[in-house]
C-alpha cells in the first residue's frame, strides 16, 4: 500500500508540477497578449493622431485653395460685368475707347524705347572703356 501511495504521490507531484507549468505558460501568454493589445492600442492611437494631424493640414490647404478660387471667381465676375458694359457701347464709343487704349500703349512703348536706348548706350560706353583695360591685362 505504501508503494501505491508513493506512486500516487509521485504522480500527484508530477501532475501538480505540470499544472503549475501550464498555468505559468498560460499566464505569460495572457500577459503578452494583453501587452500586445495595449501596444496595438497605443499604435492605433498614434496612427489616429497622425491621421488627424494630416487631415487638419489637408483641410487648411483646401481652405486656402477654396479662397483662391473664390477670389478668382470674383475677379472673373467683375471682368464679365466690364465686358457686358463694353458690349453695350455704341460703335463710336468703342472706337473712342480703343483709341484711348492704343494711345496709352503707344506712349508706354515710346518711354520703354527711350529707356532701352539709354541702357544700351550705357553698356556700349562701359564696354568701350573696360575692353582696353582688360586687353592690357591679358596681353602685356
Amino acid at each position: 500500500m505504501e508503494e501505491i501511495l508513493t506512486n500516487t504521490s509521485v504522480y500527484t507531484t508530477l501532475v501538480a508540477g505540470l499544472m503549475a507549468s501550464l498555468m505559468a505558460i498560460y499566464g505569460k501568454f495572457k500577459n503578452d497578449k494583453s501587452k500586445s493589445q495595449k501596444d496595438s492600442l497605443d499604435a492605433k492611437l498614434e496612427r489616429l493622431g497622425a491621421s488627424a494631424t494630416e487631415a487638419s493640414k489637408l483641410a487648411k490647404l483646401i481652405n486656402v485653395e477654396i479662397e483662391s478660387m473664390k477670389t478668382a471667381a470674383i475677379l472673373a465676375s467683375e471682368k464679365a460685368k466690364e465686358a457686358e458694359a463694353l458690349a453695350g457701347l455704341s460703335q463710336e464709343q468703342r472706337d473712342a475707347v480703343a483709341g484711348l487704349v492704343d494711345g496709352v500703349f503707344e506712349d508706354r512703348g515710346r518711354k520703354d524705347l527711350r529707356k532701352q536706348l539709354m541702357i544700351n548706350f550705357f553698356f556700349f560706353l562701359a564696354g568701350a572703356v573696360v575692353t582696353p583695360f582688360i586687353g592690357s591685362l591679358i596681353a602685356p
